[in-house]
């Protein structure tokens, strides 16, 4: 990599720190939506949708607002639909893992090491790897929230 001055040095920070934000975010929201979709599935009244849902984990709470789901039609072509955008999600959470987790090297990226090898790697050495899983976030909530609306129209209007 060629050296920088340090007015490069310092936008090039800038942009690692807003595509971090922004990624956090967007997982945020995503959160916040499946959260939504759940509470609507399954008919839990708003006082209790925060002592509830604040009990899963991200990862739990996709797999859990899929089987419900999953639980509302016999439709074996939904049921699979439902599993894309879960593993989708779950492929996201997998990201987000370490872009929260990792050691990060803001220069460089973040190393991050895995509970299961136990084998160090680094990651998002580009911005555009964060930026372009923020991206996939938007699309992924619109799927998740299109496959609601099949089982229970309007599912999160008002929210």
């Amino acid at each position: 990599m060629a050296s920088m001055n340090e007015e490069e040095w310092l936008a090039t920070l800038d942009k690692r720190y807003r595509s971090i934000g922004k990624f956090t975010y967007e997982f945020s929201t995503l959160e916040l939506y499946v959260g939504s979709i759940l509470k609507h599935v399954i008919r839990l009244e708003q006082r209790f949708s925060r002592l509830i849902l604040a009990s899963y984990d991200f990862a739990t709470l996709c797999k859990t607002t899929g089987a419900c789901l999953k639980e509302r039609t016999d439709d074996t072509a939904f049921h699979k639909q439902v599993d894309a955008v879960v593993g989708k999600c779950l492929g996201i959470n997998n990201e987000r893992v370490k872009i929260a987790h990792g050691s990060w090297f803001l220069h460089m990226g973040a190393f991050h090491t895995s509970r299961q090898s136990m084998k160090s790697k680094l990651y998002f050495q580009e911005l555009e790897e964060i930026d372009s899983l923020s991206a996939s976030i938007s699309a992924l909530i619109d799927e998740f929230m299109q496959l609601a609306d099949k089982i229970d129209p309007g599912v999160v209007e008002g929210e």
